[in-house]
């Protein structure tokens, strides 16, 4: 049975962007994001995430040979443990998640066409999300995922 009481939830989030000016085709990001929720008894509230933090690569390229716009991205996602659960949850373990991803765009004639490929978990690590509703029944989050898209953009011409 969950009551209603006075608690407190407070955290932060910070965020860098360096994009350094000699070398203009690279991003680098990093972030960090922390909540806390605590009732005035001092137990802990239900459904907090975990800490996070992720890493973000991404070089980027204008024109190289016939394709415009290419880019490679790489990014981690390291959640830490929760360890902090409510009085009716379970601590949850952390995990890292690594993602690639890569795309551009090639003129044919006067059309456009983008081909993005983006890999999400690559090593297809096995973890359940501390907010995730499915984790009193031990079902994992999604594993490795493979998309690729291309994207053809029709417009018409008025002549």
């Amino acid at each position: 049975m969950y009551q209603q009481t006075p608690s407190h939830l407070y955290g932060g989030e910070a965020l860098i962007h360096l994009h350094p000016h000699p070398i203009h085709w690279l991003h680098i990001k990093a972030s960090y994001s922390y909540v806390i929720g605590k009732q005035k008894s001092g137990e802990y509230l239900p459904f907090i995430p975990a800490q996070r933090m992720k890493l973000e690569v991404k070089t980027t390229k204008d024109q190289f040979f016939w394709v415009k716009n290419l880019y490679l991205l790489g990014s981690i996602q390291y959640v830490l443990p929760q360890n902090q659960p409510s009085l009716f949850e379970q601590t949850s373990p952390g995990y890292s998640i690594v993602n690639f991803g890569l795309g551009t765009n090639i003129k044919l004639n006067d059309q456009t066409i983008t081909f993005n490929l983006n890999i999400s978990n690559i090593f297809n690590t096995e973890y359940i999300d501390h907010l995730s509703t499915l984790k009193d029944m031990n079902i994992l989050d999604m594993g490795r995922s493979i998309n690729f898209r291309i994207s053809l953009p029709f417009s018409i011409v008025n002549k």
